[in-house]
């Protein structure tokens, strides 16, 4: 982390040191006299680093001023981040998708052929969808 020092004479001098590595005090670059830690202020941002001054998205459809707008507009939507899901979520949505796909194939093919064998809509019904699959 970044630390701001400051000498008698009031030279300031900033050193970077890990947090469990700062020195009280160091000496001031400029006159070589004890110069001590000051705190400084924290920046104020307009919610988070990184955080912009707003933006439009298109996805959302409004005006988003920064990521705690965006997470309330979400939110308010019913709408959930993308890594809130399973890593594996949209590939099991695909296949399960494709799964679907497969058995609703199958289901026509069956009808069509119990219709061509025996000409009636009902047995044709009953013979691809059987009571004890359905219930």
């Amino acid at each position: 982390m970044m630390y701001e020092f400051r000498c008698r004479q009031g030279h300031v001098t900033e050193e970077i040191f890990k947090i469990s590595q700062r020195p009280p005090h160091i000496d001031c670059e400029v006159c070589g006299k004890r110069a001590n830690h000051i705190i400084s202020i924290w920046a104020r941002t307009p919610g988070r680093w990184g955080d912009s001054t707003g933006y439009y998205d298109q996805s959302l459809g409004t005006y988003i001023e920064n990521s705690q707008h965006k997470e309330r507009v979400l939110a308010d939507k019913g709408l959930v981040h993308e890594s809130d899901f399973a890593p594996h979520h949209a590939d099991q949505m695909i296949d399960n998708s494709v799964a679907d796909k497969e058995q609703h194939d199958k289901n026509v093919t069956r009808y069509e052929a119990s219709i061509a064998e025996h000409g009636d809509v009902g047995r044709a019904f009953a013979e691809t969808f059987p009571a004890e699959e359905i219930l």
